[in-house]
């Protein structure tokens, strides 16, 4: 952050650049030139999107797009998840800033995240995709095929799929495009 010449010299730099405080400057700065007459160019004055976090920031007042309550979700309800929302956002916005460990902090954001899914899915809002598994264990590989677990084994035996084994010789495990691509010449 560089330094910035209206900002007094008793307010540490840290404090300054603080997000909530440079929204409020921004804000000041927009209702300013209001007053002045001037036209406004709105993204002078909105947040640039993050491209780090996948799930859109606060669902504030200043900046949120209209969310419908939806059907047979009661009101308090819907307003406690729109106040639980807000607040999970706030926390995940903040989470860069407090002191951590690395593991630590890589377990509270997955932790905030999944919660702010789980919101988000109640609330009827988008949700990430997660990512695709590479690898599956002869049970999911058998579900995502629709077949028995014995019968991949005799896949396997037969040469139509290759399973790959850990270390310990223990597990066998799957590649997924191998298994789509079994899938995709069974349907034909």
């Amino acid at each position: 952050m560089g330094s910035d010449p209206h900002r007094p010299a008793w307010v540490p730099e840290y404090i300054w650049n603080r997000p909530d405080l440079a929204r409020t400057r921004r804000l000041l700065a927009c209702l300013a030139a209001l007053q002045r007459g001037e036209s406004l160019k709105p993204e002078q004055y909105l947040d640039p999107p993050s491209p780090r976090q996948p799930i859109p920031s606060l669902l504030a007042p200043h900046g949120r797009p209209t969310i419908h309550r939806p059907p047979g979700l009661h009101k308090q309800t819907f307003g406690r998840l729109i106040r639980e929302h807000d607040r999970v956002c706030g926390q995940l916005d903040a989470l860069p800033r407090r002191r951590m460990r690395p593991r630590v902090q890589a377990r509270s954001e997955a932790q905030l995240r999944n919660h702010l899914v789980r919101i988000r899915r109640r609330l009827g809002l988008r949700t990430p995709e997660p990512p695709r598994q590479q690898w599956h264990r002869i049970s999911s590989a058998a579900q995502l095929l629709g077949v028995a677990t014995r019968t991949l084994l005799r896949w396997e035996e037969a040469g139509l799929i290759r399973s790959h084994r850990a270390w310990s010789g223990a597990h066998r495990y799957f590649r997924d495009r191998d298994l789509r691509r079994l899938r995709a010449q069974r349907k034909v």
